[in-house]
């Protein structure tokens, strides 16, 4: 395939369009591209950090007041009643971690059961791969329900509908065929095709595109669309 130059893209498309069966990248051609910044490095969202933990649990108004209770008693000679005011803020504070670190990691083993995945053609191989391993001008398979992880531009002679309700504010399903772009956070609601991803996370592409999401009405989504080609 060709290189990543957005013209190049433009290209690769209508190359694409032309081709009566799509083979995809091959493994040296993602390799290269990865190594080239244009893999879809994107960080798997988990829960709070353990810092955050930590600094939530410690630095709280009922633990201050309780510090400086335990300060003014030291202040005082008062070395029992210290204590067990110090005591009383390590207990909280370790049941509180305890408590939080141990949500922590059920919460995330949870997103990594349900981090989802894309099936991807690759040397003329359709497979599983999931969303970060994906690069600039990989072809993607789509079919009812799944979501599409990143922007890009129908290919071949397949047709969906897809939910851009998220994106759009709209509830209408739009009609995708060859050329139409699609965005990521969309959803496919019938049909099935393939796309070429255009736009990954480590990728910039011109300005102005995609436009902003939740300020694009149908109409100007359509000629956006057909204007990039």
């Amino acid at each position: 395939m060709p290189s990543s130059g957005h013209g190049s893209m433009v290209a690769t498309v209508q190359r694409l369009n032309e081709m009566g069966f799509i083979p995809g990248l091959d493994d040296m051609e993602v390799r290269t591209r990865r190594e080239r910044g244009e893999g879809n490095d994107t960080k798997l969202q988990t829960s709070r950090p353990y810092a955050d933990i930590f600094r939530r649990n410690i630095f709280t108004l009922i633990n201050m007041v309780l510090f400086t209770i335990g300060a003014v008693m030291m202040a005082i000679g008062r070395f029992g009643d210290a204590f067990a005011s110090v005591a009383l803020i390590l207990m909280n504070v370790v049941v509180g971690i305890y408590q939080e670190i141990k949500a922590k990691r059920q919460l995330d083993k949870i997103t990594l059961l349900t981090r989802p995945q894309v099936t991807v053609r690759r040397e003329g191989l359709d497979q599983t791969v999931y969303p970060d391993e994906l690069v600039r001008g990989d072809i993607i398979l789509i079919k009812p329900g799944d979501q599409i992880v990143v922007d890009g531009i129908l290919v071949g002679q397949g047709q969906i509908e897809v939910d851009e309700s998220l994106l759009t504010g709209e509830s209408d399903h739009i009609v995708k065929k060859k050329g139409d772009s699609v965005l990521s956070g969309s959803f496919c609601v019938t049909g099935s095709a393939m796309y070429v991803a255009r736009r990954v996370a480590n990728v910039a592409t011109p300005t102005g595109w995609p436009p902003k999401r939740g300020c694009m009405s149908r109409r100007a989504h359509r000629s956006s669309a057909t204007s990039i080609l």
